[in-house]
């Protein structure tokens, strides 16, 4: 990781403009996105459900538009003992504790939830998308709504299976809040990024918070770092081996061994 000489906080003088037309507010948005290709960054997880949860250290790396991970370590030594591997059509999870993992293929999910893998990508690192399309091109300005409310754009859509998509964006042309809800099913995410950093001319926060609502369970998840590493020139690898020890078990399994009951 870079040194720390390079980056300091957002100010928050940046004037609103309400009298934006409806595809320079896109514009602006995508203008002030972090361009990458792998990015990575040390900090840390919280993952709660009721009053249960602990902040543990974490790595997250991201290989754009091909896998991303998560290897979250034991305080202060450091060894991993959880693992997440997301990639366009699959989801590992691999529990060093109990050596067990999850293999599944998540292309059902996605189709229900009229969500994709490059669509979780952009929710990571704070870029504007539409539900089930790869990038953001001009031909889908026009799916978004636009308007404006307490000094903020609020830019709304859906994805094909009715869920709903609300992006809010400030004055500095940065999301700040992505909300996605789909009543039939009774879903909803609640999406905070916050703590921006100025960091050699890209701009981008180093919290995110989400309150997940879901099968009738609150889980909230937070995710912390000082600093990314991006496009560094050694080459980013990922593990994505399974250990050939390891018991194969369903995601229902490992979520319930560490989710527990309101």
């Amino acid at each position: 990781m870079a040194g720390c000489k390079s980056k300091q906080t957002l100010g928050t003088e940046a004037k609103f403009e309400k009298n934006k037309t409806h595809n320079q507010v896109i514009e602006d948005v995508l203008n002030t996105q972090v361009k990458y290709q792998p990015i990575s960054a040390k900090g840390n997880i919280e993952f709660k459900t009721g009053a249960s949860g602990r902040k543990v250290p974490a790595v997250y790396k991201i290989l754009k538009d091909s896998v991303l991970q998560v290897s979250v370590r034991a305080p202060m030594i450091g060894i991993e003992v959880f693992r997440v591997n997301i990639t366009r059509d699959s989801l590992v999870i691999i529990d060093r504790l109990k050596k067990k993992y999850v293999a599944d293929n998540v292309g059902m999910l996605w189709a229900i939830a009229g969500f994709n893998f490059y669509n979780l990508q952009d929710l990571l690192t704070n870029q504007l998308f539409h539900p089930g399309s790869k990038s953001m091109e001009k031909g889908l300005y026009d799916k978004f709504d636009v308007r404006s409310a307490n000094e903020m754009y609020i830019l709304a859509t859906k994805s094909s299976s009715k869920s709903t998509f609300d992006f809010s964006v400030d004055a500095t042309n940065h999301i700040k809040s992505a909300l996605i809800r789909n009543e039939g099913m009774k879903l909803s995410l609640q999406w905070i990024y916050s703590d921006f950093i100025v960091d050699r001319e890209k701009v981008y926060p180093t919290s995110l918070s989400a309150k997940i609502n879901a099968m009738e369970k609150n889980i909230d998840l937070n995710i912390s770092f000082s600093k990314l590493d991006i496009d560094n020139p050694n080459k980013l690898e990922i593990d994505l081996s399974i250990p050939t020890n390891y018991e194969k078990v369903l995601l229902r399994d490992i979520l319930s061994s560490y989710m527990k009951k309101k």
